[in-house]
């Protein structure tokens, strides 16, 4: 039995014992098939470089541990590549020296080694070029260089003559490696049983470990072959063919940077709706709800059919078509709210009482915010959860809605409560062009435009105030002062508004702010054929579908300032284009609606329209100014497992 194959089939059977792996646990961290390992650790094969560096990683231990013995050799990689252990130093800090050579014109190309090895190259013969790959050097015969060897780095000969380096190691100390990289780098499979041997034992481990837990993870193919498209194409197959197996984590195909898979979990983002008294209910608001249930309640034991929902779409009832279009979504078939209308330019005249306060408008657009807003998550199910609350009144409640908006939320809820007259304001010009356009003929609604600070309530009172995605956007402190002046004792006021997990610092603000944003988005990218589409709109499905996984995968990892300046970069671009209208197909109402949400998230992290706060924190505001709080309720989950994390809230509060 030649040497190297004892030697490692000794250590790297010790090495494994040692982490208390079986084969199969080794093989599925590692990627390497248990055939293989079961040949390696009974002295058969002829494992490569490769191999045995992605074994080492895997277990922890340094590239010398696996292969040292008393009789060094040559271990043999690609290409006639070859690697001789030739000095190796174990404390009190562990450096490795190798002899590499490598033939005229060939290369090695390394994955990347444990978190924080330094890897210094000294040519002894010919000229190299090496280094990471993001910062490659040409290095001559007698020079040396230095660099990171905890990512992917290249060793390249000159086409002129063979290469021989001395390769020294420099190990960290295991004390102060804290970090876990939450990525796993993998070559893409060159024959199709790998995908089966390899590639599912190894994405099925971190799909339990991330529906167990862990917040994200990603697989990165190395040395594709395929173009994009087809390496996307290929992974999709791939993953539907197994879809069933994975259900508790969402997964996205990317190919930014290179190809990969993005790996979240996928816990049920809805939540039950408050319970209802029976005899506050007809049969519209039955309806809502029984349509409402479908989303909380597993896909097979849906009360609907998709023709019926289908339907419904098309129902005169907008909270009926909106429901019905999210319960859709959620079975993954692509509808739009049959009341849906084209987007409509509103002619932006400057109020002369609020040209020096900066507005909706200067960071939204408002006019997409009209059409396309209506397939935001939770949308209708937050006025659904408001309804109750107004119905229960003994006679028709006087209610006053503050920062109504373009009005899609007050026309629902008038729907549900046809009896309420209500009192609409909102300070944006352009949004009140919007609003008055939707109620010109409803007599039910008076429409002011102004801000709650500039609101004359006169001889007016209140039984209830409603605020529905609009706190975050005010002064939340004086609003609740302002709001309790306006109210009775026992008033209520009612919010209904999108919250962040809670932060101390900008930095913590920051992350959660892309992570709350990205996954109302990541929820919602829906399959469209790009075929259907106009080029625009096809980049826009394209970037939308590689760059938010990837920025969220980066938040999540504490990578916020790339994920942030990424996501900027996506938002100017897709500024500068010209969408058609109407859209060419309806799964686009949801990526022009994704647009909107990330003009929300630059807004807020320049802090600016855009003020989110987070639940404990608005409830303590609010019992400073003499509310207590009567309800809530987390509606829509967005991050975090607690029902005061992120997401659409409902707070019912009550004047003290």
């Amino acid at each position: 039995m030649p040497y190297p194959a004892l030697a490692l089939a000794a250590n790297l059977s010790k090495a494994r014992k040692l982490k208390g792996l079986t084969l199969n646990g080794l093989s599925e961290l590692s990627g390497v098939a248990k055939a293989t390992l079961s040949g390696l650790e009974k002295g058969e094969g002829n494992p490569t470089i490769e191999t045995i560096w992605r074994l080492a990683c895997t277990l922890r231990v340094p590239f010398g541990q696996l292969v040292a013995d008393d009789g060094l050799d040559e271990i043999g990689g690609t290409d006639g590549i070859s690697v001789k252990l030739v000095e190796r130093q174990n404390g009190p800090q562990i450096i490795e020296s190798y002899m590499m050579t490598i033939p005229a014109g060939q290369s090695r190309k390394a994955s990347p080694h444990m978190l924080g090895l330094k890897e210094t190259v000294t040519v002894l013969m010919g000229t190299v070029l090496t280094g990471q790959l993001s910062s490659l050097s040409l290095v001559h015969a007698g020079d040396s260089i230095q660099f990171n060897g905890d990512a992917p780095h290249l060793y390249e000969a000159t086409a002129a003559s063979d290469v021989k380096l001395l390769v020294t190691l420099v190990y960290p100390d295991p004390e102060a490696v804290r970090a876990i990289s939450m990525e796993y780098r993998i070559a893409w499979p060159q024959h199709q049983n790998e995908w089966e041997e390899n590639i599912r034992s190894v994405f099925s481990r971190l799909c339990i470990e991330v529906q167990n837990g862990l917040c994200c993870y990603r697989i990165l193919f190395e040395d594709c072959p395929l173009n994009r498209v087809d390496a996307q194409v290929t992974i999709a197959e791939f993953i539907d063919k197994h879809r069933k197996s994975w259900q508790q984590v969402q997964l996205f195909s990317v190919c930014t940077p290179i190809i990969g898979i993005i790996i979240f979990p996928h816990l049920h983002p809805f939540r039950d709706l408050p319970n209802s008294r029976t005899d506050c209910q007809d049969d519209l608001f039955a309806q809502a709800r029984q349509i409402a249930a479908m989303v909380s309640i597993p896909v097979q034991d849906s009360l609907l059919s998709v023709p019926e929902l289908k339907t419904l779409t098309r129902s005169s009832s907008m909270i009926v078509s909106v429901l019905a279009t999210e319960a859709l979504l959620r079975m993954n078939n692509i509808s739009v709210p049959g009341i849906f209308q084209v987007r409509t330019e509103m002619e932006l005249t400057k109020h002369p009482s609020i040209e020096d306060r900066v507005l909706f408008e200067d960071r939204i657009n408002v006019d997409s915010y009209d059409a396309y807003e209506i397939v935001h998550p939770a949308y209708g199910r937050q006025v659904l959860a408001i309804a109750p609350f107004l119905r229960d009144f003994s006679s028709s409640p006087s209610v006053l809605d503050i920062g109504t908006g373009p009005g899609l939320p007050l026309y629902m809820l008038l729907e549900l409560c046809p009896d309420m007259a209500v009192t609409a304001i909102d300070p944006s010009k352009k949004a009140f062009n919007h609003l008055s356009r939707r109620f010109e003929t409803d007599r039910r609604v008076k429409l002011i435009n102004s801000g709650i600070d500039d609101f004359d309530a006169g001889d007016q009172t209140f039984n209830v105030v409603i605020s529905i995605g609009a706190s975050h956007h005010l002064d939340t402190t004086l609003l609740f002062h302002r709001v309790r002046s306006l109210l009775p004792n026992g008033g209520r006021f009612i919010i209904s508004d999108e919250m962040l997990s809670p932060f101390t610092s900008r930095v913590e603000r920051e992350k959660n702010l892309l992570v709350h944003h990205l996954k109302y988005i990541a929820n919602t990218l829906a399959s469209v054929p790009l075929s259907a589409l106009d080029p625009s709109e096809q980049e826009l499905v394209t970037r939308m579908n590689n760059e938010v996984p990837y920025c969220l995968f980066l938040a999540l990892s504490g990578e916020v300032p790339v994920s942030a300046a990424r996501i900027r970069t996506l938002l100017s671009d897709m500024q500068q284009k010209t969408f058609p209208e109407p859209v060419s197909h309806p799964g686009i109402t949801y990526y022009r609606f994704h647009i909107l949400e990330l003009e929300a998230l630059v807004a807020g992290m320049d802090y600016e329209v855009e003020q989110k706060t987070y639940p404990q924190r608005l409830v303590h505001m609010a019992a400073s100014a003499g509310f207590d709080l009567a309800h809530h309720q987390r509606l829509y989950r967005t991050d975090g497992d607690s029902d005061w994390d992120a997401g659409t809230h409902l707070f019912v509060f009550e004047k003290n």
